[in-house]
């Protein structure tokens, strides 16, 4: 970029979505070829009048559709709802919450039905029993993926799937350009709760919010953005947008969720990044003018994840899952071993050692 290295790291997700990063990696998974009939019998009954007729899905080879998932909202919930009616209905907010949020995909208004173990794992489980999943990288791995192939992509009708919210909210962050003006700017004490993981996230000041465009309109919007993008040197950027003040300021000196510092000890470390069929480097030892930190020049190549791996996909015929399993299993280890291997720099960042990476 014209004013240096920056990239979206754990460290973001973490201070934008509180989603967890200690667990194990979400690796490859076979779809129940069933899960069309057992998803029907597990809703029956859960709505008043049984208002579960219309169709789940028009395409039983990807998942539920959106229009069935939404019979399935807060205000539709029965007044004298029963433990399992609840489950039911967090389940269909789960796999909405999987696939319009978190993973979205190119299925229009279908989601994966690869979710549905998951979401009903932790909608059928107490909380100390719901399965520790590293959900945070999986969506950093996936967007690293979809960043890398939206830059070949050449089709007019071209999307990037992963969490769009994700690499909005991020940009938000630290660019002056392209992005909403919020008022008031700061956290108002209304949006606060006693429990401290409930609290706001760094990325709750968009989303919680009703955003204003600017008021400006130009016919070559993207034209426009781009040249804009391209003009800004390093003092038009916030390197540092989740500081002690920036976080003291933002909240009126509330602040924020403690989930969001939870996995921080992950944020500085090296392993691979993991999800599904995919594996993309982490390689945060290139950015740490994002941190606050002096830039290591040269920088270490690392271990670079191999061209025959990263190329992976989703679609198409998939191996059977033990072979699968088998090609994920070294990444898999060494995401065990992530605490073992995390850049240790202390010293300062400095303009010196940044211009000379450069």
């Amino acid at each position: 970029m014209p004013f240096g290295v920056m990239t979206v790291t754990l460290q973001d997700v973490s201070m934008l979505t509180d989603l967890p990063i200690q667990g194990s990696p979400i690796g490859p998974s076979m779809i129940d070829l069933n899960w069309h009939e057992n998803l029907a019998q597990r809703f029956q009954l859960v709505l008043p009048n049984q208002e579960v007729n219309l169709n789940i899905t028009t395409n039983k080879g990807h998942g539920p559709q959106l229009q069935w998932l939404k019979l399935f909202r807060l205000e539709r919930m029965v007044d004298d709802y029963t433990p399992y009616q609840l489950a039911r209905h967090l389940e269909a907010y789960l796999l909405w919450l999987f696939g319009w949020v978190m993973f979205t995909s190119s299925h229009g208004d279908i989601v994966d039905a690869r979710w549905i173990p998951h979401a009903r794992a932790i909608a059928d489980n107490e909380l100390d029993d719901i399965p520790q999943l590293s959900w945070g990288s999986a969506i950093l791995c996936w967007t690293y993926r979809e960043l890398c192939q939206a830059c070949v992509r050449k089709k007019p009708n071209s999307n990037m799937t992963c969490m769009p919210l994700l690499v909005n909210l991020w940009s938000y962050e630290r660019f002056q350009v392209g992005h909403p003006y919020i008022q008031p700017k700061q956290y108002t004490a209304e949006m606060y709760v006693a429990d401290m993981i409930d609290r706001l996230t760094m990325g709750s000041h968009w989303t919680r919010r009703r955003p204003q465009w600017g008021r400006l309109q130009v016919r070559s919007t993207y034209e426009a953005f781009t040249e804009q993008f391209d003009h800004m040197r390093p003092k038009h950027v916030t390197w540092e947008p989740y500081s002690q003040y920036a976080i003291y300021h933002k909240s009126r000196g509330l602040g924020i969720s403690e989930a969001c510092y939870q996995d921080s000890m992950y944020w500085m470390m090296r392993k691979k990044l993991m999800f599904d069929v995919f594996v993309e480097d982490y390689t945060v030892h290139r950015v740490m003018m994002q941190f606050g930190l002096r830039q290591e020049v040269p920088v270490p190549w690392g271990n670079l994840v191999e061209a025959g791996v990263h190329v992976y996909k989703m679609q198409g015929p998939r191996k059977p899952l033990i072979d699968l399993m088998r090609r994920m299993q070294p990444g898999i280890d060494g995401w065990g071993q992530a605490l073992h291997d995390r850049v240790e720099e202390q010293a300062p960042f400095d303009m010196g050692s940044y211009e000379a990476y450069l």
